[in-house]
């Protein structure tokens, strides 16, 4: 085979190998799960646990967390028949991290807490600060997520958050945390316990480092670059002693 031929081949395969290649890098992988809920989960503490098992390949890049409580007490005027979402203590745990998500404060108070919580919330500010502002028997001004007073849990959809935001403190403490396992949800009571708070469900979403899985023709293209490559390394020589 001529060596002009040869070397024409060569480029052709190399520029294969190097698509494929390109296509086997590691990606952003989504994932998303959601965690049952139960009653009465303000008790005192220690308080109460739920677990989310997680599956799946692949470190922690981006992590985020939403949850909905609820409480309708039936009182008399002029006690307030809602609950005061300040007086939890809230923590989500993780192969030996754990995070903050609100502290008790300044209690604002609703019938439904429905929140996502993001270090790169859109609203600039944590729920604590919400909550505070609003103060004692005061709702705080939440914008509305797509929910059903009272439940089931409605999953939050990744792609269409009407609003964020961030946590007490930072859930990038699970960055390059490997996703799977079990992860805790704690919430406990630090004022006037076992008032029968509703946990509705609860949700952690966001991005692992996972590699992406080759497809079938990026196999296949990988496999005649190699293939393209040996040969023309073998023509070549066979080319180079005859001449």
């Amino acid at each position: 085979m001529p060596l002009r031929r040869v070397l024409k081949f060569t480029v052709g395969t190399g520029l294969g190998l190097c698509l494929s290649f390109l296509s086997l890098q590691a990606a952003a992988m989504p994932f998303n799960f959601v965690g049952s809920g139960g009653s009465n989960v303000d008790e005192g503490f220690p308080g109460v646990s739920f677990d989310i098992v997680a599956s799946g390949p692949g470190a922690i890049i981006d992590l985020n967390f939403a949850v909905h409580l609820f409480n309708e007490r039936d009182l008399l005027p002029p006690l307030t028949d809602t609950m005061a979402w300040g007086d939890l203590n809230v923590t989500l745990s993780h192969n030996d991290v754990t995070v903050q998500l609100w502290l008790p404060g300044n209690p604002g108070e609703t019938s439904d807490l429905f929140v996502v919580l993001d270090d790169e919330s859109t609203e600039g500010e944590t729920l604590n600060d919400v909550l505070d502002a609003a103060g004692l028997g005061a709702a705080p001004t939440l914008p509305p997520q797509p929910f059903t007073s009272g439940g089931p849990y409605s999953p939050v959809n990744p792609n269409d958050i009407a609003a964020s935001y961030e946590p007490y403190a930072d859930l990038s403490a699970f960055d390059d945390v490997d996703l799977a396992g079990t992860w805790t949800l704690t919430i406990f009571d630090t004022v006037v316990p076992d008032e029968g708070d509703t946990l509705l469900g609860w949700q952690i979403f966001g991005t692992t480092d996972a590699a992406s899985v080759p497809e079938p023709t990026t196999i296949l293209l990988l496999s005649l670059g190699l293939a393209g490559l040996g040969f023309a390394r073998r023509t070549a020589g066979v080319t180079g002693r005859h001449q």
